[in-house]
């Protein structure tokens, strides 16, 4: 059963980084989406994700354009094959799973961020071109916008081990690069989640974000169980307070610590 739900998500995430995944036909070279996507597929290839994300942007099948573009941007934000087996598939029954892709996902940039925030808008876009239950690509765009959901946070995490705050809003402080994710990542305050002059945790925007990335995803619990498992019990394991919509940032740090 384990190696069927790999299989899905494998099928679903064709389009992360993977030198020669796609069984494309021969170049035409007549401008179609075919073309495009063979051109950007080459790019990943080569590492280029400037490029591959221009030529899949030029697609003119909006619900293809807006699959591939999610694919992409979390392979560009560090997120890959490799990652969604060892970390949220084999550690999906763990309540530390958000803390194992946050390491997964260090050293953290502002340019994986970006693109962290731009596979959330475009699996998003993705998730919204197929409301039909009874589709199968629903149940691809279910599982892309959680998974885009989970890098988003854990990239967000990711960020203390470079950038923290000691009054909430200035994310400014800078941090060890180090490398470890643990509870003290959040907060070192295991009671209340406060942060302070020596007490630098999680910036309130990027806790906020989280709260928003796991409550946007809580509609769909059904449909991850029944396809991929695996995610499903990931994000079972996620505290309630990052799933509500609306928490104050010390009660989504202390949240977080359990997460992490």
């Amino acid at each position: 059963m384990k190696k069927l739900h790999i299989s899905l998500l494998l099928g679903a995430c064709a389009g992360m980084v993977l030198a020669g995944c796609n069984a494309l036909q021969a170049f035409q070279g007549d401008g179609s989406d075919l073309d495009k996507i063979e051109l950007a597929e080459k790019c990943l290839r080569d590492g280029d994700f400037d490029c591959a994300v221009t030529n899949y942007t030029l697609i003119s099948d909006v619900n293809l354009r807006a699959e591939k573009l999610c694919a992409a941007r979390l392979s560009q934000a560090g997120f890959g094959i490799s990652q969604l087996v060892t970390v949220l598939i084999d550690n999906s029954g763990s309540a530390s799973v958000l803390g194992r892709l946050a390491e997964a996902l260090v050293t953290w940039t502002q340019a994986r961020q970006t693109a962290a925030d731009a596979a959330k808008t475009q699996c998003a876009a993705f998730y919204a071109a197929n409301p039909n239950p009874t589709d199968i690509k629903r149940n691809r765009a279910v599982l892309l916008k959680a998974l885009s959901a989970f890098v988003h946070c854990a990239t967000l995490v990711a960020k203390t081990d470079v950038l923290r705050t000691e009054n909430g809003t200035t994310c400014t402080f800078p941090w060890q690069r180090n490398g470890p994710i643990g509870p003290d990542s959040a907060s070192n305050d295991a009671t209340l989640g406060t942060v302070s002059a020596g007490n630098a945790g999680m910036c309130n925007a990027d806790v906020a974000a989280c709260v928003d990335d796991f409550s946007e995803i809580s509609t769909d619990t059904a449909v991850l169980g029944s396809s991929v498992p695996d995610i499903a019990t990931a994000y079972s394991n996620i505290p309630a307070d990052l799933k509500n919509g609306a928490v104050a940032a010390n009660v989504g740090r202390l949240a977080l610590r359990s997460a992490l």
